[in-house]
């Protein structure tokens, strides 16, 4: 068993005592003090996803600075996850394993407030155009990520198997999350920002292979 239950993740360690650590492994690549980039960029990621039961594998960006405070404030931009699992049962999303993928930004004034399902996207392999891989285990592809200080875009391969499309042009984050109207009295953290806050500011890469969680990426 582990050591805590926290969404976060917990601690197991193994002894002469007979405690006995299974077979996994999990990996980080984060870029925070290496490369950092803000609007007007295109990232590209050739990844083949990790096989296997409660692998969880993300490519994401994180800001800097945290310049509008403690997250989700400051943004967090999920280009892919995904499950290792062959076969995952069916669920309120489908309950996607390797065949699937979701991309996420997740924003907000607080942690209570934090809007991502506004800005939340899905795809399934078999839904897919170029490709006659069965899911994206068996192959390579291509994850985008533009990114301009009018909009953000993310697709897999080419522009036809776009999952997220979002205009900042339109609105501000604050009238997106429509935070003025939800009777919740909150402070704006983008208060004199252009439309994109809090997306206009430079963001780090983090490539990862997480075991298992509690926070609801593996829900029963």
């Amino acid at each position: 068993m582990c050591t805590g239950n926290a969404f976060f993740g917990c601690q197991r360690t193994g002894g002469v005592d007979g405690g006995i650590v299974n077979p996994v492994k999990s990996a980080r690549i984060r870029t925070a003090e290496t490369f950092c980039a803000g609007p007007n960029i295109h990232v590209q990621i050739r990844a083949q996803l990790p096989v296997g039961d409660w692998l969880w594998p993300a490519i994401w960006m994180m800001p800097v600075d945290a310049q509008y405070g403690d997250w989700p404030a400051s943004g967090e931009i999920d280009i892919m996850e995904s499950r290792g699992n062959k076969v995952y049962g069916p669920g309120p999303d489908g309950q996607r394993g390797v065949d699937g993928v979701g991309n996420t930004l997740h924003w907000g004034p607080a942690f209570e407030g934090n809007n991502y399902d506004l800005t939340d996207r899905k795809m399934w392999i078999r839904d897919m155009v170029g490709t006659t891989d069965e899911d994206f285990g068996e192959g390579y592809h291509v994850w985008n990520l533009v990114w301009t200080e009018d909009g953000l875009t993310t697709y897999i391969d080419s522009p036809e198997n776009t999952l997220l499309d979002l205009d900042f042009t339109e609105m501000s984050f604050w009238e997106r999350g429509m935070y003025d109207e939800n009777g919740v009295v909150w402070d704006n953290p983008w208060a004199g920002r252009g439309n994109a806050a809090p997306f206009d500011r430079d963001f780090y890469l983090i490539m990862n292979v997480a075991v298992g969680g509690t926070n609801g990426i593996f829900p029963g």
